[in-house]
């Protein structure tokens, strides 16, 4: 499990913490992190798939 502990990143391990009560959802924001963060998503592709995901949350 990805540990979002880097200081800049509040607001994405307190969705995490909020989403982890929705099986699929956390772990799918957690990939998407890893791709953030190895260059595999720019910060905009980001923003969008994450906001896509929490979408389907509330």
């Amino acid at each position: 499990m990805l540990t979002l502990s880097r200081a800049g990143r509040p607001g994405l391990i307190a969705l995490t913490r909020r989403a982890r009560a929705i099986p699929g959802v956390s772990i799918e924001l957690e990939r998407l992190a890893l791709l953030h963060e190895s260059g595999g998503l720019s910060d905009d592709e980001f923003t969008a798939a994450k906001n896509r995901v929490i979408g389907h949350v509330s």
